[in-house]
């Protein structure tokens, strides 16, 4: 129990709006749920860039971006994981991630790391005030005026732009927000509207929003634009929390760049797991942690550096010798015979007294 680490508290629950089934998976409905799986996708490739450039010291991460798929074309990141909640309604993508240093407007900003959890309700798009509720709840969401943020399409919006709201609009009545309300009993918290234009023709709006986005006209390059100017708007509120400063600066103008990146289609790769194979993946990962611990502790003792220092060579007068060369020049003793005789101790004392 020591070892375990307290757990991070949510920053902010992002909610896509739209409605579940393959069929619907690029519908203009569906714009806020494109939006949830396109920002899972980015952290998950900033985590990844991140973690590129330092082990290999690259500055520029244009070099990483050129070999980001596999020859199979398969991405090199980590695919995002959502959990397929049935008890709250929604699939669910918990992650961290850090502001962008291209959002951060001052370089002594500080890039917090941020928990945010990431919805997409399943229970359709006109009850999605039920799912968003039991989510508030479950991550202790506490001032859903400031943490909760709904992602939406808007036909009041031309394509390739987006608004923003922190209250309650009444001329831009929706299903989705409109259960929001209902259910959780709120009508502060910030909307991010994508805009997608209304229908031409002959085509009802019913139909026009259950269609799916269309190459033509650069649509849906103008979806991609709007899907990126939505994350960076998101982002700078996540660091600055000042509402009137990220709509005044993403969400006033309403004019297209020249040149848009285009968009070869608009599902991104995600994987979608129930809670029973999340426990099962977290128990790997803790077993792998520990073998790996494990390898590292026997490793440090087979290669543990000796410390004790060689012994030294000896010397004379300065020069390195052998053993028996080193051995000190000693003289040998000199010593005066004894006189035998009744004189002996005379001549004795004699030659003591010579030898002064």
């Amino acid at each position: 129990m020591g070892d375990e680490k307290e757990e991070k508290k949510v920053d902010f629950v992002v909610v896509g709006l739209g409605n579940p089934g393959d069929a619907n998976s690029s519908s203009r409905q569906n714009a806020g749920w494109i939006f949830i799986d396109y920002l899972a996708n980015c952290i998950s490739l900033q985590t990844f860039l991140m973690a590129e450039m330092s082990s290999k010291d690259i500055k520029n991460e244009e070099e990483v971006l050129k070999n980001i798929k596999d020859e199979k074309g398969v991405p090199k990141y980590v695919v995002p994981n959502f959990v397929k909640r049935s008890d709250l309604g929604a699939l669910i993508h918990d992650t961290e991630f850090s502001i962008s240093d291209d959002i951060l407007e001052k370089k002594d900003d500080e890039a917090k790391l941020l928990r945010i959890i990431l919805v997409k309700p399943i229970e359709g798009l006109m009850a999605s005030g039920y799912p968003v509720k039991k989510i508030m709840e479950e991550y202790k969401i506490s001032n859903p005026a400031k943490q909760l943020l709904v992602v939406r399409e808007d036909m009041s919006n031309m394509p390739g732009s987006i608004s923003m709201f922190d209250a309650k609009d009444s001329k831009r009545a929706h299903g989705g927000t409109d259960s929001i309300n209902s259910v959780c009993g709120i009508t502060e918290y910030v909307r991010f509207l994508i805009g997608i234009g209304k229908p031409t023709g002959d085509l009802s709006n019913g139909q026009f929003v259950s269609n799916a986005f269309q190459p033509a006209n650069k649509e849906m390059d103008m979806l991609g634009y709007s899907l990126d100017l939505t994350a960076q708007a998101l982002q700078h509120y996540a660091a600055y929390g000042d509402f009137k400063k990220t709509k005044k600066k993403y969400a006033s103008n309403k004019k297209l760049p020249n040149k848009l990146r285009k968009m070869e289609g608009l599902v991104f790769p995600t994987t979608i797991l129930d809670p029973l194979q999340v426990k099962e993946l977290e128990a790997e990962k803790r077993s792998e942690e520990k073998k790996a611990k494990a390898v590292c502790k026997e490793t440090s003792k087979i290669d543990k550096p000796n410390t004790l220092e060689p012994p030294k060579s000896p010397k004379k007068n300065g020069k390195n010798v052998t053993k028996e060369e080193a051995k000190p020049d000693v003289a040998p003793k000199k010593t005066e015979a004894k006189v035998e005789g009744k004189n002996g101790k005379a001549e004795e004392k004699k030659n003591l007294k010579s030898k002064k």
